[in-house]
Parts: C-alpha cells; structure tokens; sequence
C-alpha cells in the first residue's frame, strides 16, 4: 500500500518539477532518504524510547525509515519558492508537505519568508528530516522526541549580517498550526493547535564554533475526550471529568433532582488556549578530529496538567578516524516535573458543587468526590519523570552521498527501574 502512495507522490513531484522548468524558471531539485532498523537486546526491560518511534523485541523495520524530497524555483532574482514533502515510515509512509513556502529577498540582509514554514525550536530543526546532516540515526531522544509540531502556517523573517568574525543569523517567526499527534505507543491520537505563536531564533559562528539561542511562545488547544491523556510524561484531564456526574444526573429523571454541571471546571482543566514557553541553548564546536554537540530546552505550560515543564539536555563527543569514519558518546537526560497544585486546584473548583442538591445530593456529592479522588491519585502519587540516555554511535561515510550507521542505546527509566537496551543500523542518502 505505502509503495504505491510513494509512486503517486514521486509522480506529482515530477509533474510539478516538468511545469516549473516549461515556464523558464530555474529550478533545483534533491532528496533524501533513511533506511533504518532497530532492536532491542532484552525483552525482560520492555520498549527503548526512540525519536521516531518506540523500539522492542520484535524488531522495527520502518518507522525510523523515511524518503524526502525537496524542490526549489527561483522565480526572479529576488522571488523563490520552497518546498519539503516528507513520507515518514511511522506514518505508514503518507506524504505530507513539511514545507511550503515562497521567500523573498528584501535586501542582501534580509529575506521574508510566508506560508508553511520550519519552526526553529531546535538546534537541527531545519535539517532533522535528513539523516544524512547529522551524526546520530535519529537526534537524541531527550530533545527531539516525536510528540511535537514542527511546521506552521505564518512567516519567518531572517537577518544575516557578519559581527566581526562571526556570522550572526537571526531568525524571527509568528503564525499557528494544527496537527494530529500520537502517544509514545501509537495506539491514540490526539488533536493539537497552535495559535499566536511567534519567537526569535539567534546563531552565531565561525570557523569551528556555533552558539544558538532560541525563545517560542504559543497559545497550546488540546482536543480529546479521554480523561487522560499521556504523550511523553505529559497527562491532561479531558471529557470524562464531568462522567461519574453526568450518570447520576441522568439516573432517575422522574425525580426532578436537580443537576450539577461541571462545565466549567472541565474548562479549567484542559489545555484551551494555555500559554506554552520554551527556550533552549546549543552549541556544536569542531576541533578538526574531535567535536562537541550540546543542547538543552526547557519548557513550562500555564495550565492544570500533571506535568507542568520540563528539562531536557544532551551532551555528545566524537572524534573522527581515517577512512571517513567517525565514533561518538552521547549522554542525554530529561526530566518531567509534577504540578503538586493540579489536586488543590480542582478541589476548589468543585467544591461549590458539594452539597448543591439538597439531602439526594450526596450520590452526587460521591460522584464529585470520585473524580477529585482520581486527580488525588495521579498527581500525589506520582513523582517527577527522569531519565538517562546514553548513546554511542558510528558512522562511515562510503560514499560522497552515502552514510551507514550502527548505534547502541540504553536508557536508565528512574521511575519504572528499567535499563532498556536497544541497537540500530541504517543508510542515509541524499541525491
């Protein structure tokens, strides 16, 4: 099935490629592709958590794997447009349009960019999708988790200027997105907007060293009707808050009792418009055989979740050996914090309701108490989420376009007591 969607798609690029070029305009084309398999070493220590997707026993023959291709037209010497479409092995090879956007070359300094367009989170925001670009497989967990959007609909501004030796490039955006994203397992889905995002990306660098600073800001809307829902330590309560209520409501209408509606405690308790913030750090720095990569993020949420920010961080060494091959260690960590004020918070929300339905009021005075209870359970009993990634990698560069890699990863879960161990092997492309 996922074949012929690749021949549709290939298809399509060909035929947009074929009217660019009848136009006389300069076009120019490449791509990318991932083949990737991964395992882990003990079935006793349960899944491996991986950038793009878990890792177990039965072996994953696809869902690190992806094929990607890039067109660029130059329309005028000022006009362009860009697009990405990627088909990720995880999303059963569905191509979707990363990028799509035109830019325009307003001076030599400054060029604007509108549509669908990378958000620059990260340190490999713009290349993650090409594995070739980078040392790993797949960049560390910690920070490039799958659980996130990574393209909005808007504009980026972008100002390139040299300070001295250094190149300063200083990237600004603004604009909203919605997505579809899955949960650590891929057995649910979850609907996620964006809105009123914008930020301010800054690198600097020369010669052998790069420095970044990164700051997003956004409205988060989640959309679902469980009442829970868990996507990489983060829980949010959902629908089924108002459940145990709405039966008892319902149970006896001949009895005129009147109701409680809890609508808007449930609107307290999701993600609807809650302010998110993240800021990260990174740096890469080349000593001709040996190198350094580093970045951390922290990120907050301004709403009633279980997990209310975290901290994320990775750390990598190598060196490079005769022959175009290269070795690293890669240590990474994160860490979830428990929001200790989710179970006071819903307490005063409901506790207006107690007691509003007179003597018959109790059964739902229970129902009330049942969903507190609950909320009670997750957040008292639960501790902050923590994690050590340690990775090492090897590269070999046989060809000018061509890489193969083998990792090893162990992860160290606090929480559950797990050391899961995984390994991984792969080529990269690009043509």
């Amino acid at each position: 099935m996922y074949k012929n969607k690749i021949i549709y798609f290939s298809i399509c690029l060909l035929f947009l490629t074929q009217e660019a070029m009848a136009a006389n305009t300069d076009i120019e084309f490449s791509g990318f592709a991932s083949l990737v398999y991964a395992k882990t070493v003990d079935d006793d220590e349960g899944v491996l958590k991986g950038a793009a997707s878990d890792i177990d026993n039965d072996g994953e023959y696809r869902d690190f794997s992806r094929l990607g291709f890039r067109m660029d037209a130059q329309l005028s010497d000022k006009l362009s447009f860009v697009t990405q479409v990627v088909a990720y092995g995880y999303e059963d090879f569905e191509p979707k349009f990363d990028w799509a956007y035109a830019a325009y070359q307003i001076t030599p300094n400054v060029r604007i960019d509108v549509g669908r367009v990378r958000l620059p989170f990260y340190q490999y925001s713009d290349v993650l999708d090409v594995g070739y670009a980078y040392q790993w497989i797949a960049p560390p967990n910690t920070i490039y988790n799958k659980s996130y959007i990574q393209s909005i609909e808007g504009l980026k501004l972008n100002y390139t200027t040299e300070l001295g030796e250094w190149t300063s490039d200083v990237v600004g955006y603004i604009g909203s997105s919605s997505d579809t994203l899955k949960s650590s397992d891929r057995t649910t889905t979850m609907d996620i907007d964006l809105e009123d995002t914008w930020g301010v990306a800054w690198t600097i660098d020369k010669d052998w060293v790069s420095l970044r600073a990164a700051y997003g800001h956004s409205k988060l809307s989640l959309d679902q009707s469980q009442i829970a829902y868990i996507t990489d330590n983060v829980m949010i309560l959902g629908d089924d808050i108002n459940a145990e209520v709405d039966l008892i409501n319902q149970a006896d209408p001949s009895a005129n009792i009147p109701t409680v509606d809890l609508s808007s405690v449930y609107d307290d308790m999701v993600l609807k418009n809650d302010d998110q913030d993240v800021l990260s750090l990174g740096t890469t720095m080349d000593f001709d055989n040996i190198f350094v990569i580093a970045e951390v993020i922290g990120s907050e949420y301004d709403a009633n979740i279980s997990i209310h920010k975290t901290r994320r961080a990775y750390f990598t060494l190598g060196g490079k050996l005769p022959h175009d091959i290269s070795l690293s260690f890669t240590y990474g960590k994160q860490k979830s914090y428990v929001n200790d004020d989710i179970y006071e918070n819903l307490d005063a929300a409901l506790e207006p309701y107690l007691g509003a339905t007179g003597l018959i009021g109790g059964l739902q005075d229970a129902g009330i108490y049942v969903q507190s209870a609950t909320v009670e359970a997750v957040t008292k009993g639960s501790q902050d989420k923590v994690s050590d990634d340690y990775t090492l990698s090897a590269r070999w560069d046989f060809q000018p376009n061509a890489a193969f890699k083998f990792e090893y990863l162990m992860q160290d879960i606090e929480t559950d007591d797990r050391k899961p161990e995984a390994f991984r092997f792969g080529i990269d492309l690009v043509f």
